[in-house]
């Protein structure tokens, strides 16, 4: 009983660890760069230009959005940005393409 227990146990932490994507922290200006490099290498080779294509449009338009309007727009662009995959960030940059 304890084996079937134990399999089922590393079964799922097992899973649970394939299954996960790299994802952004803005929490400081190096992890995000950490970060950004291990997002970026963890997308197939087609994707990873449309990934820095996606960081800059969006550190341009919600950065400078959030400053013109008087907020923080570095502040804004690291609420954007934290926790979300590569596919996430180009995501959020067609969106802002698509609102233009």
């Amino acid at each position: 009983m304890k084996r079937i227990i134990l399999a089922v146990i590393l079964f799922s932490v097992a899973s649970l660890s394939f299954g996960c994507k790299p994802t952004l922290d803005t929490s400081s200006e190096e992890s995000l760069k950490t970060s950004a490099e291990k997002v970026k290498n963890s997308l197939p080779k087609e994707k990873q230009d449309k990934f820095e294509e996606a960081m800059v449009i969006i550190v341009a338009n919600r950065g400078m959005k959030a400053a013109l309007s008087g907020g923080d727009g570095e502040k804004k662009v690291k609420e954007v940005l934290n926790g979300k995959t590569g596919d996430e960030v180009i995501a959020e940059a067609e969106k802002i393409k698509a609102e233009k």
